[in-house]
């Protein structure tokens, strides 16, 4: 993973771009996915228990995309030179 553009907008807003490698990123969806799946409700399988394949093809490829984004951004910003 790493920072690519790190852009000041206004005072208090800034403009991030940041590359992760599709097997760092899948590997952080896998994670949201063990965390989640005990919350998921899938016709055919008791609750927790359903695929990984089998809930994204429900609701969708990117239903973990956003827990696993916030997961890695906080180690994007560790990895910022201009931070100090």
């Amino acid at each position: 993973m790493s920072l690519i553009k790190n852009e000041n907008l206004e005072r208090n807003k800034n403009q991030i771009e940041v590359f992760v490698d599709a097997k760092t990123f899948d590997s952080a969806c896998d994670k949201v996915y063990r965390k989640k799946v005990r919350k998921i409700s899938v016709p055919g399988f008791r609750v927790g228990k359903a695929p990984r394949k089998v809930i994204e093809k429900r609701y969708g490829a990117e239903i973990f995309f956003d827990d696993a984004i916030e997961m890695l951004y906080p180690k994007a910003l560790e990895d910022d030179p201009s931070r100090g």
